[in-house]
C-alpha cells in the first residue's frame, strides 16, 4: 500500500486553513443531526478503518469489491427496513396518541369556551350609601342614576366589572369637582 498521513483536526475547531493547502484530499464523515462533531478518536478510527478496507478491497481484486458491494447492498436494505419498521411504529402507535392529545386538548379548549359562553353575564354593580339624610340620599341616588345612565351612552352596556367601577367612580368625581376657588 501507498504510505498515507492521516491528519484530524482539533475537536470542535477542526484542522487550521494553513494545513489544507498540504494535504492531497479531504474526506468528512457524513452525519445526521444538528450537532456535526464527533471526538477525535471516533473520527480517527472511522477513518482508519476506511483507509484499510479500501487498501484490503483493492488487494482482494474485482471479486472482493464484488463483496464490497454486497454488504453496502445488505446495509442498505437493512437500513430500508429499519426506516419501513419506524414509520409503521409512528403510523401505527405514536401518530394515533398524538392526534387522540391533541383532539383532547381542543375539546377541553371548546369546552372552556362554551362555558364561558353560558356563564350569565354578571349583575350591574350597586353603589349606594346608606348615610345622610333622605334627601342626601335621594339626591345621591339621582346623581347616581345619572351618571350610569351616562356611562351606558358612552360605553354602549351597563357597568359590570371592578374595573368599570373604577373608571364610573373617577367619572362622577370628575364631573363632581367644584370649580377652583368655590364651595366645597
Amino acid at each position: 500500500p501507498t504510505p498515507a498521513v492521516l491528519l484530524l483536526g482539533a475537536e470542535g475547531e477542526g484542522v487550521p486553513n494553513a494545513l489544507f493547502d498540504l494535504v492531497d484530499c479531504c474526506v468528512e464523515i457524513p452525519q445526521l443531526g444538528v450537532v456535526r462533531s464527533l471526538n477525535v478518536h471516533v473520527s480517527g478510527a472511522i477513518a482508519v478503518w476506511m483507509f484499510a478496507r479500501q487498501v484490503l478491497l483493492r488487494a482482494a481484486g474485482p471479486s472482493g469489491r464484488d463483496a464490497e458491494v454486497a454488504a453496502l447492498k445488505a446495509d442498505l436494505n437493512a437500513l430500508q427496513e429499519k426506516f419501513q419498521e419506524k414509520v409503521r411504529h409512528l403510523r401505527d402507535e405514536e401518530m394515533p396518541q398524538l392526534i387522540e392529545k391533541k383532539i383532547a386538548t381542543e375539546v377541553k379548549k371548546l369546552e372552556a369556551r362554551s362555558a364561558e359562553a353560558a356563564a350569565p353575564a354578571p349583575a350591574p354593580f350597586s353603589l349606594e350609601l346608606d348615610i345622610g339624610t333622605p334627601e342626601q340620599k335621594a339626591r345621591r341616588k339621582a346623581i347616581l342614576k345619572a351618571e350610569r345612565e351616562r356611562f351606558v351612552a358612552e360605553n354602549g352596556r351597563e357597568p359590570t366589572s371592578l374595573e368599570d367601577m373604577f373608571k364610573f367612580i373617577e367619572q362622577v368625581k370628575q364631573r363632581r369637582k367644584p370649580p377652583r376657588g368655590g364651595e366645597p
